[in-house]
């Protein structure tokens, strides 16, 4: 680097037909090897707040929430005449009723049975307590039970 700015320095005197520079080559060169340093670090400095930058913002758009669509809940009602209101509960869960948006309330003392689930799975639930709490059609208090060998 030094003999680089000495070479311009010569060059100039040369240019300038015998004028001097009252600075000394070597102290130019000590600027000039400063400022070079100085710019070296404020590139350094900027790659790292880009790549700073950069890693937040991945960060932050991972971390953002996709909202989850479900499908629309309807409630429906239901006066049981056979079954209890557990009874029912376990019916629902048996017939496959368990989806993450359902569910199944009852109040202890009452015959009422609510349910919150999608059409599709209101439908099942219908005609599984049409089939199964039905005094005219199934014995009460009988629910069907899969026994799985050992």
């Amino acid at each position: 680097m030094t003999t680089v700015v000495v070479e311009r320095e010569r060059n100039m005197v040369t240019a300038l037909d015998g004028v001097r520079s009252y600075v000394q080559p070597s102290e130019t060169a000590q600027l000039a090897t400063r400022a070079a340093r100085r710019r070296w670090v404020t590139r350094l400095s900027a790659i790292g707040v880009v790549a700073l930058t950069g890693a937040f913002g991945i960060l932050a758009l991972s971390r953002r929430s996709v909202p989850v669509t479900h499908p629309p809940l309807y409630t429906g009602v239901w006066t049981l005449s056979c079954l209890s209101n557990d009874a029912a509960a376990d019916l629902l869960r048996a017939q496959g009723l368990q989806s993450r948006w359902s569910t199944v309330e009852s109040r202890v003392g009452s015959r009422m049975l609510t349910v919150r689930a999608s059409a599709e799975e209101l439908e099942l639930v219908r005609t599984a307590l049409a089939t199964y709490d039905n005094p005219g059609k199934s014995t009460c208090l009988v629910i069907p039970v899969t026994l799985r060998a050992p």
